[in-house]
């Protein structure tokens, strides 16, 4: 083999992995990385402010002498679980941290990950909100 066909056959290796490569690569969406952060922060405060909060409603309401309701219960009794959103928040904001670039089918998959998330989210706070003033509203009734 000569050194021209030496460097013909190299430069066609060299050139199969741009073959391979995906064509449809994009930035990833900075608003979709942005959104993450924030919501990552407002998950971390909420879920580390929930565990100085909810035992203290539970003292006020273990001071009535009023049985708690079930949804109370159970979130006075699984507040611990409250910390996984902001571990679970991170790992996605890890992950599209470190892809640069990514396919718009992967794109658009994060936005509606995103999405799901934030529906997720505000109903585990709504849920844990109501949650700790049904008491209250059960009191309430009673007298």
């Amino acid at each position: 083999m000569t050194h021209i066909e030496q460097q013909q056959n190299s430069s066609t290796t060299m050139q199969t992995p741009e073959k391979n490569a995906p064509k449809n690569l994009v930035p990833r969406s900075k608003a979709i990385l942005i959104s993450y952060c924030i919501m990552f922060a407002v998950a971390l405060i909420f879920s580390i402010g929930a565990q100085f909060a909810i035992p203290l409603y539970e003292t006020v309401f273990s001071s009535f002498g009023a049985d708690l309701p079930w949804l109370t219960s159970i979130v006075v009794d699984y507040r611990k679980w409250l910390l996984l959103m902001p571990i679970y928040m991170s790992v996605i904001v890890i992950f599209f941290m470190v892809q640069s670039r990514v396919t718009t089918e992967m794109n658009h998959a994060f936005k509606i990950i995103f999405f799901a998330d934030l529906l997720t989210f505000i109903g585990i706070i709504a849920t844990v909100v109501v949650a700790m003033y049904l008491p209250l509203f059960k009191m309430g009734a009673v007298a």
